[in-house]
């Protein structure tokens, strides 16, 4: 897998990189995955999976509703790649954020690690989550960041991302990442208190057998993908 992601990312950038930094590119999405299993949800979807290496490691430690998608068919190979060498079940589709609908709700986490669109990262990160707020699906996030980052900048448009999800009435929490990057992992997930709940359950708003439970629409099983090519 090292070897395969390593192939890519020379391939992509036109230069040698050391094992060293691939390594610790993977190890940091690896982390956020680990992060993201703190929190009790059952599905997940990658946007913009590029390698799907979040996805995967979800898939490893046993999450069985995991799925990823990107805009570049260049990219969901590699992941299909990636997903087949590391012998788990991921459902993997080549479509576009913009034009392919996503479940959400709680029982979600959205996973945006380092999306780049075609129209901007900052644009692309915005939509997702302005998508993902009004979807009221959790978000696991990693701001892109330019080859030579400054890291007060980078810092600063994650505490702006912070305090958008917080002022919507998400519980976030940020976490570093690595300790080469200065990646910055966002993990948000929106917050109702037990009045707001038993008051969609009395209107109808909540499917019987439990207060968390997501009814499974049929987007579920062909999750959209992100207009999102991003360097890992």
């Amino acid at each position: 897998m090292v070897r395969l992601f390593r192939g890519w990312l020379e391939n992509s950038l036109h230069r040698a990189v050391s094992i060293g930094w691939v390594l610790q590119l993977m190890d940091a999405d690896a982390m956020l995955a680990i992060h993201i299993l703190r929190n009790p949800t059952s599905r997940f979807i990658e946007i913009g999976c590029g390698a799907a290496i979040p996805a995967i490691v979800l898939a490893r430690l046993g999450r069985r509703d995991v799925s990823a998608f990107d805009a570049s068919l260049e990219m969901v190979r590699l992941a299909r790649k990636m997903v087949n060498l590391a012998g788990v079940k991921i459902e993997l589709a080549c479509r576009d954020f913009y034009y392919c609908p996503l479940c959400g709700g709680k029982d979600w986490i959205w996973i945006a690690a380092k999306p780049r669109g075609a129209d901007g990262q900052k644009k692309l990160l915005d939509h997702i989550i302005a998508r993902g707020i009004l979807r009221k699906t959790g978000l696991a996030l990693v701001p892109a960041y330019g080859p030579d980052p400054d890291p007060r900048a980078y810092r600063r448009v994650c505490d702006e991302v912070s305090g958008r999800l917080q002022s919507c009435g998400y519980g976030v929490t940020m976490r570093r990442l690595s300790t080469c990057f200065p990646l910055q992992g966002i993990i948000a997930l929106p917050a109702e208190s037990g009045i707001q709940l038993r008051e969609k359950a009395a209107r109808g708003c909540v499917p019987p057998g439990g207060l968390m439970r997501t009814v499974r629409s049929p987007s579920a099983r062909n999750p959209g993908t992100a207009t999102a090519r991003r360097h890992r």
